[in-house]
């Protein structure tokens, strides 16, 4: 087998399902390491540079001596035991259950679905595992005539057997629609061959040489005495059904070039002449030069009792054939009572909604004036230019709103720009999304705000700047298996700051940062407090007892070294501080009481994460290692945050990213602070600017200003502060 160009296997952090990612990883690596014929001893080495940042900060938590290191199964043990949760077959079971084939899955990535969700179910027997997917596969296969079929065969059949019928009916049916494709013949233009009723020659449609004579019975243009349909000479109905001819008149030159016939409502006169059509007149629609390229409706469906509204069809393609979507929505109307539902098309590449005005006719017939009208007074006016696809305007009268609905979801108050057209009804994406008709799966770019200064940052993501953040998951405290419980008694506290920290600690409650404790608990430390840079009192935990109880998870923090060249060349920067970082972390219940602590107010316990105790660090830090992978363009040490950039541009790109990620994982931010877009920065210690990496002068003078060593502890204190 080649393998010279054999891909190296890698581990995909970003699948939710991280447990089923590791197992692929592990059958990837299996096969590398069988093919390039690695020694078992020397398969570590690949396995934890293959993981990656991630697995390396796993495998650096990890207990395991050097000779455990060397047996790969122990790595994939230790990946496993932190990475898999305990999961419950019997959800999975139940989810199993109701598994469905999706309405453009085939059967085989809906088999590979059963069968990737059939393993985590932990059935006793492969033979228990195939009765299983076929049973699914019967009630979650979308074709009614498979499930037919299945269902007639008897205990003897295979899971493969059911495959190969359902495959065989897939197949069969995208081979009926290729033919039915080939079949199917587009009509540009039809003429019916019939006389034409005004002049009773044949001719094309539009071209009748009588149109402007003037009918000797009636005195009416446009037919000859041998065609009038009039049976008197009666002058007032002569001008009425002038009246209406001459509506009709208007109406066909409004509606002509717009690629749909007006469907005929002209009142009791024109539905008796509509009676007296024969079968074939009906069937058969004569279509003019400028309308050859689109369906001709024939009728609408209007339910006047219930008034359901919109309903188009046509004779010559179902909706189905055209490849469009329709859906009804139930609509609310104020002086109609009673249930009204609207058929719309969703064209989710239109930005608004359209409803055409044979429609509000019916629907608002009270708001429409003696010629057929929108009223002004009961549509809102609009500035707004509709476009069609062509780039032609389309002119509306005005838009009107009214509660809408699709299936059992919520009421929106929905606008529709009243049109003049003979098609349907238009829900537009931004209502169809909102209605849950339609889901919007892509990235939407949208240029970002210009951030000048923590006040624009503020306004454009305010939820980041307000309250207490809250990271993904809680925090689980470990004890030792010898651990013994302690319990402090109450410190005397100064009188003068009594006050004080009630204050503060009632402000805490309030955040549910602490939550006060009645019950008895094994576990009670003593409290301790200082003062901020602010002068506002820091209330802490002093947890030495519980601290040599706990088990620490050993997260390595970031040093000035490894971070220090990511920023060569940077020149615009920002600061940002993250609110009371451990108070992020939620802690779960049963480590919760173990951070009890007595005051003089009675006991309480930690809800957040508290400062001094040891594993605080090593938690905190891995959380924002984990968001800050996500966040090109930064750094960050503890609570403290860098976003650098090469030019604003850069920089201003960094910095949404990185707000956006902070939204998503609830990380927020204190803005007093932080600091914006600056040519420099004070980071641990260290000036960072365009220039390079400087010493910070405040503390330059610091050392500069610390008094001579005279014998070893001084000397040790003075290098330790160096």
């Amino acid at each position: 087998m080649a393998s010279a160009s054999l891909p190296t296997p890698a581990t995909d952090w970003s699948n939710p399902d991280r447990a089923q990612a590791l197992r692929e990883f592990k059958q990837l690596a299996n096969m590398w390491f069988t093919i390039k014929r690695v020694a078992e001893v020397e398969q570590h080495t690949y396995i934890i540079m293959w993981s990656g940042k991630e697995g390396l900060r796993m495998f650096n938590t990890w207990k395991l001596t050097d000779d455990e290191v060397k047996d790969p199964a122990n790595i994939w043990k230790a990946f496993s035991s932190q990475i898999e949760p305990q999961e419950n077959f019997r959800i999975h079971r139940l989810e199993f259950q109701r598994y469905r084939q999706g309405v453009n899955e085939p059967i085989d990535d809906f088999m590979l679905r059963c069968k990737t969700k059939a393993v985590k179910c932990r059935f006793q027997s492969d033979a228990i595992i195939e009765e299983r997917v076929i049973e699914v596969l019967i009630a979650g296969v979308r074709h009614p005539e498979v499930q037919k079929i299945l269902l007639s065969r008897d205990e003897k059949l295979t899971l493969d057997e059911a495959l190969k019928i359902t495959r065989s009916h897939e197949a069969s049916a995208a081979h009926m629609n290729q033919l039915s494709s080939l079949d199917k013949t587009s009509v540009h233009a039809m003429h019916t061959g019939q006389q034409c009723k005004n002049c009773g020659t044949t001719h094309k449609p539009k071209q009748c040489r009588e149109y402007h004579s003037i009918c000797h019975k009636c005195r009416r243009k446009g037919h000859w005495k041998q065609c009038c349909r009039s049976q008197h000479r009666d002058r007032s109905a002569s001008r009425g059904r002038s009246q209406e001819k001459q509506a009709r008149g208007r109406g066909r030159s409004r509606s002509r070039g717009r690629g749909y016939s007006h469907p005929n409502q002209k009142g009791q006169q024109q539905n008796s002449r509509n009676n007296r059509r024969d079968s074939k007149e009906q069937h058969l629609h004569p279509i003019g030069p400028d309308r050859q390229d689109n369906p001709v409706p024939t009728f609408e469906n209007l339910t006047l009792g219930t008034i359901t509204v919109g309903d188009v069809h046509s004779n010559q393609v179902s909706d189905a054939e055209r490849d469009e979507l329709f859906a009804t929505l139930n609509i609310s109307l104020k002086r109609k009572p009673g249930n009204h539902t609207l058929r719309v098309k969703v064209d989710t590449g239109a930005q608004s909604n359209v409803l055409p005005l044979r429609i509000f006719k019916v629907a608002f017939p009270d708001l429409v004036d003696e010629k057929g009208y929108p009223l002004e007074s009961s549509v809102t006016p609009s500035q707004t230019k509709l476009y069609a696809y062509n780039g032609s305007i389309i002119p509306q009268y005005g838009s009107i709103d009214f509660p809408c609905q699709y299936a059992d979801g919520k009421w929106f108050r929905t606008e529709f720009f009243i049109v003049e057209t003979a098609g349907p009804a238009l829900l537009g994406l931004q209502s169809a999304v909102k209605m849950k008709l339609v889901q919007v799966h892509c990235e939407t770019h949208q240029e970002a705000c210009q951030i000048r200064s923590i006040e624009d940052l503020e306004s454009t993501y305010p939820d980041r700047f307000q309250g207490l953040g809250r990271l993904p998951g809680e925090c689980h405290i470990t004890l030792m298996e010898d651990a013994l419980p302690v319990v402090h008694p109450p410190r005397k506290f100064p009188i003068k700051l009594k006050d004080e920290l009630k204050q503060e600690l009632d402000r805490m409650e309030a955040a549910e940062v602490i939550a006060k404790v009645t019950e008895p608990t094994d576990w009670v430390s003593s409290l301790a407090f200082s003062r901020k840079s602010n002068g506002k009192l820091r209330v802490c935990l002093d947890p030495k007892d519980l601290n040599r109880a706990c088990k620490r998870t050993y997260h390595k923090t970031p040093t000035i070294e490894e971070t220090t060249h990511k920023l060569h060349g940077a020149q615009v920067f920002s600061k940002l501080d993250a609110r009371s970082g451990y108070w992020s972390i939620v802690l779960d219940e049963e480590s919760s009481f173990l951070t009890t602590f007595n005051s003089p107010f009675g006991r309480y316990r930690f809800r957040r994460l508290p400062f001094g105790i040891k594993v605080a660090q090593d938690v905190f830090q891995e959380r924002m290692d984990q968001i800050l992978e996500q966040c090109p363009g930064t750094i960050g040490i503890a609570d403290d945050i860098v976003v650098f950039g090469h030019n604003e541009a850069e920089h201003d790109k960094a910095l949404h990213n990185l707000m956006t990620v902070a939204r998503k994982y609830g990380l927020v931010f204190n803005a007093e602070k932080c600091s914006i877009k600056q040519p420099q920065i004070t980071f641990f210690g260290c000036v960072y600017d365009k220039d390079g990496i400087h010493p910070d002068p405040a503390k330059v003078r610091d050392i500069v200003s610390l008094p001579e060593p005279t014998n070893i502890r001084e000397l040790q204190q003075f290098l330790g502060i160096v």
